[in-house]
Order: C-alpha cells, then sequence, then structure tokens
C-alpha cells in the first residue's frame, strides 16, 4: 500500500507541473513540454493501472475533479483542487496543445446567458474553439477542460477514453456535430455557464480508482479525500473491521473502505436524503453483491446516532470551513453545493466536537477515529482536548498528517 500511495504522489506531481503550464499566458508556449509530459503521464498511468488488481486498486490522483476557487485557493487548502479536472486512466489532464488557440483565434462571443447557439453542422474543432469563449467571458473556471468534458458527454464517448480522444484534434478536426448532440451539447453547456459544477452536469465523477454517482447538493469528492482513505488502509490492520463513517455524503469514504479492506463492514450516517440514496446506489455499483452485508447507510445526525453496535474505526470528513471563509469560495462551491455540508460554524469546530464527544460512545475500547479538516484544526482539537479533561472523554489526540501540498488536513484520534 505504501508503494501506491507514493505512486500517487508521483502521478500528483506531475498533475502539478501540468497545471503550471496549463496557466501560462502563452499558449503556444506550453505546447511541446506539455505535450511530452502528457505522453508520459499517460504511459505511466497505463503501467499503473496494469499492475492493479482488483483488490487492491492504484489510487491514481489523477481522477482531479474541482475547479480552482479564489482568492482563498492561493491562501488555504480547501479548493486548490478545484484548478485541475482530471480523470483516471487514459484521461489526461487538458493541455494547452494545437487544439488550443489564442484569443485572436476565436470568435468573440457576447451571447447572453439565454442564447441558445446552434451548433448543428459545426466541425467540433469550432464547436470547442467558440464554447471555450463563451465560458472565459462569463468567468468560468477551467473552461476548457468543461468543454473537453462536456462535449465528450455530448458525443457519448465511453468514460474512460472519451476525454482523451476529445482532446486530441486529430480525432475530430472535420467531424461535425449532429442536430442531437449539438441540443445535448447546448443544454449541458448552459449550465456550465451558470457556474454549475461539472460533475452535477455529467451526474458522476472519479474517486481513486471508482466511478461513482454524484448529485446536487453533495459535494463533489475532493483528492485529500483520496489520501484520507489510503491513510486509513494503511494504518488498518485488524480483520474484521467495523467502520462508522460520519457525514457519507456520496459514500466514496466508506465504500472505498468496504472494498479495499479485507472483511471490512461499513455502517454510514447523514442528515441528508440524498446522500442516503446516492451512497447507497455507488455501493451497488462498486461492492456488486456484496453491499446487503459490507455497507448500509442511514439518515441520522452523528448528534443522535445510537448504533446497536461498536465500531473499531470512526472517519469523517466533515463540515470544517470556518464561517468567514465561506464567502470567498467561488459561485461553483458557493451557489450549489450543501452549505450544511460545507460549514462549520465560527472557527470550523462545531461538528468535529460532536464527533468527539459520541466516540465512546460508538467505539470500541482502543478505536480510531480519522478526520479530514481545516488545517487550522489539529491545534484547536489538541487544545480543547486538554481543556476537556476534567469532562473526561476519553479521547485521545494522537498524531496530524499533512496532505500532497502540506497542510496538515488530517488527524487520528484514539478512544481510551
Amino acid at each position: 500500500m505504501r508503494a501506491q500511495l507514493n505512486t500517487c504522489r508521483l502521478d500528483s506531481l506531475m498533475n502539478l507541473i501540468l497545471c503550471w503550464l496549463m496557466s501560462m499566458t502563452s499558449p503556444v508556449a506550453a505546447t511541446t513540454t506539455t505535450t511530452g509530459l502528457l505522453l508520459a503521464r499517460a504511459s505511466f498511468v497505463a503501467c499503473s493501472r496494469r499492475s492493479t488488481t482488483c483488490r487492491t486498486r492504484m489510487p491514481l490522483m489523477e481522477h482531479r475533479r474541482h475547479f480552482q476557487h479564489s482568492p482563498i485557493s492561493q491562501s488555504s487548502h480547501y479548493w486548490y483542487h478545484r484548478r485541475r479536472v482530471h480523470r483516471r486512466g487514459p484521461k489526461l489532464t487538458a493541455t494547452r496543445t494545437a487544439l488550443f488557440t489564442t484569443h485572436d483565434d476565436i470568435t468573440d462571443i457576447t451571447t447572453n446567458d439565454d442564447d441558445n447557439v446552434d451548433m448543428a453542422g459545426w466541425t467540433i474543432d469550432r464547436v470547442i474553439k467558440e464554447s471555450i469563449q463563451i465560458l472565459r467571458v462569463r468567468h468560468v473556471q477551467e473552461a476548457e477542460l468543461s468543454v473537453y468534458h462536456l462535449l465528450a458527454s455530448s458525443l457519448q464517448l465511453p468514460w474512460e477514453s472519451g476525454f482523451r480522444q476529445v482532446v486530441q484534434p486529430h480525432h475530430h478536426q472535420q467531424q461535425l456535430l449532429t442536430v442531437e448532440q449539438a441540443h445535448d451539447f447546448a443544454t449541458k453547456l448552459q449550465r456550465r455557464m451558470k457556474h454549475e459544477p461539472i460533475q452535477y452536469i455529467l451526474g458522476q465523477w472519479d474517486f481513486l480508482d471508482y466511478t461513482v454517482a454524484i448529485r446536487s447538493p453533495l459535494l463533489c469528492p475532493r483528492p485529500e479525500t483520496e489520501e484520507l482513505v489510503m491513510m486509513i488502509v494503511n494504518d488498518t490492520t485488524q480483520s474484521p473491521v467495523h467502520i462508522l463513517d460520519v457525514g457519507c455524503g456520496t459514500g466514496v469514504i466508506g465504500i472505498s473502505l468496504a472494498d479495499m479492506l479485507t472483511d471490512a463492514t461499513v455502517r454510514a450516517i447523514d442528515i441528508e436524503p440524498v446522500a442516503i440514496q446516492t451512497s447507497n446506489e455507488n455501493a451497488k455499483r462498486i461492492l456488486g453483491s456484496q453491499t446487503e452485508y459490507r455497507y448500509q447507510a442511514t439518515l441520522a445526525s452523528a448528534e443522535n446516532f445510537s448504533p446497536d453496535r461498536r465500531f473499531d474505526v470512526v472517519v469523517s470528513n466533515p463540515p470544517y470551513i470556518p464561517q468567514l471563509d465561506m464567502k470567498t469560495l467561488s459561485k461553483d462551491v458557493l451557489h450549489f453545493e450543501s452549505e450544511q455540508a460545507l460549514c462549520g460554524g465560527v472557527d470550523g469546530m462545531d461538528v468535529i466536537r460532536t464527533i468527539i464527544r459520541q466516540l465512546p460512545n460508538w467505539c470500541n475500547p482502543g478505536g480510531i477515529c480519522w478526520m479530514e479538516v481545516d488545517p487550522t484544526h489539529p491545534q484547536l482539537i489538541q487544545e480543547w482536548l486538554e481543556d476537556s479533561k476534567s469532562l473526561d472523554l476519553g479521547v485521545k489526540f494522537e498524531s496530524s498528517y499533512e496532505d500532497l501540498y502540506g497542510k496538515e488536513r488530517f488527524v487520528k484520534l484514539s478512544v481510551q
């Protein structure tokens, strides 16, 4: 597993280099270097995927599907990942290759949000160029990558390879969009023009080596959560192991653990009915016939949940954004994703404190709790536990861990 995590980090480093190249002001200047990196990365990913098995799936970190938020993305880790939209395997990060054009090469389209541009009969190359400009004039994050993903969907290309086919210009320079394809793409583009997250428009996205359903208003899984899952997998030696996922959302954490850990059973809770429906659906996608006895999602809050059995591991990606930081989020998140799943109160610790108080009621002696938190929280949690010694919570702060970007993102607690 450690080798897998190292492989993830190497691939992620390649992603970061690609993202930097994409930010260059001159598309032409980035073309040669970026194309070379893409080819190298394609070989790397292909080799990685060939070496995996059903049980130990490679947590390919190129599944990033997050757009950049500003200005918080430059000062905090929350939403930095949204500047990179990735798919797994051969669906490579979009680059400024010959497919990209300078602003002078693109028609200056200034249509209103309600305008419906009829693209039937257009070449796909023209559709890409003009659609990118439509999104750019509306300040939609990652206009290029958005267009590639949406167009791959409208062309009904395979999920595994469609993105790559659209990115490579020789596949479609003269292909014409049909009336049906043009209508479907225009509908999707209209939604993106209003800053709706690409994950909601497509209805699914990748997490580690899985493709999961995503629905509004659930949070779109972030790449640091992939790191959290792998940390738990590396740390957990007990078998069988009983796991509680608090605030399951799409279910990606608990379902991944149920699939990757031998003899693991997962109970998941959330206060959002859409989360229960979606996570159970994703469990059937990934776990198949094992879902019935390996994964169960229930509508419940952390404060009121009283299980009929105790757990060995509790995991949570709770709402942890401090209240003042909420207003700095981009339209993609602020206007679409659930505020309940984002905001953790004044200091971002409201739900975190509730979970810690409940740990003695949920866990077996020696039980472990893993949480994804704000970088300011590890110290706050330690101080709060010290101040709460008189309450005899029976919870010990074990350690904190940095994410790929050097932020203290994860905490590990134990129940005495």
